[in-house]
């Protein structure tokens, strides 16, 4: 075991600032400490996990919960949470999703990986041997690289990360593929490509007949999710699905024909 002891010149720096986020600061090693206290607007000094995506001109940040428990953060995309945060955490929002698969094992796909909960307790599932998660943006790898609970993504050979347009990546998977897939869009607002009749069928072609799909689609007592709720239902079953509404998890669970 070991403890890293950040000076309290850094703490004191952030507390200043007063600008909510997840801060990340160098941990000096021994003989460091007092040119870090000294430290003003170097390398040592602390840095809020934030950036800007060059593919979507949106801003990126980490987003803390809860100040009195470890509880994962959010990513903030476009001033969208992406995770649901009234009365959940991560944590349960990712549990929910993974509920409404069953106990589906073998491939797994998740598509968006965000900060990568969703891909990191697949891979801890009973019976999964390996998670395929696609992500489009460099600025999102960048949140999780700096994000504690996203350090599976990395380290567990389970799970293998591809960089890309979705609608790119999927294509180029093998046919049947995978037994469950997870597919976690951003909001329609920002991605309705992904909402579309050709993502579905590209879905349903790389599962199995019998496996299952979970979309992620909002609120679905919602006005505006609601609507879209209906769309997807109908897209979903053209595209050779047997669909039906998943309250609990805020989306839709769909078998492969």
């Amino acid at each position: 075991e070991w403890t890293a002891c950040v000076p309290w010149a850094f703490l004191d720096r952030v507390a200043r600032k007063r600008r909510a986020g997840v801060w990340q600061c160098y941990a000096p090693g021994q003989g460091e400490a007092e040119a870090a206290e000294e430290a003003e607007e170097d390398d040592l000094a602390p840095t809020k996990v934030e950036g800007l995506s060059e593919l979507t001109s949106r801003p990126a940040s980490l987003l803390p919960l809860d100040e009195a428990s470890p509880t994962p953060p959010t990513a903030v995309l476009g001033g969208f949470n992406m995770h649901r945060t009234k009365g959940i955490d991560p944590a349960g929002d990712t549990d929910n999703k993974l509920r409404a698969l069953g106990k589906k094992g073998g491939r797994v796909l998740d598509v968006c990986t965000g900060l990568g909960y969703t891909a990191c307790a697949a891979a801890r599932r009973a019976g999964v041997r390996e998670v395929v998660t696609i992500e489009l943006d460099p600025a999102m790898v960048e949140l999780q690289r700096a994000n504690p609970w996203s350090r599976q993504l990395f380290d567990d050979p389970k799970i293998t990360r591809l960089l890309g347009d979705a609608t790119e990546v999927l294509p180029a998977l093998p046919e049947g593929y995978f037994d469950a897939a997870v597919h976690d869009p951003p909001a329609n607002a920002m991605s309705g490509e992904l909402y579309s009749l050709e993502v579905y069928r590209a879905l349903r072609r790389l599962l199995r007949p019998g496996g299952v799909l979970f979309h992620y689609v909002g609120d679905p007592a919602s006005k505006a999710s609601g609507r879209l709720f209906k769309g997807v239902l109908q897209r979903l079953r053209e595209a050779g699905f047997d669909a039906k509404t998943t309250p609990a998890a805020y989306g839709i669970t769909a078998v492969a024909r």
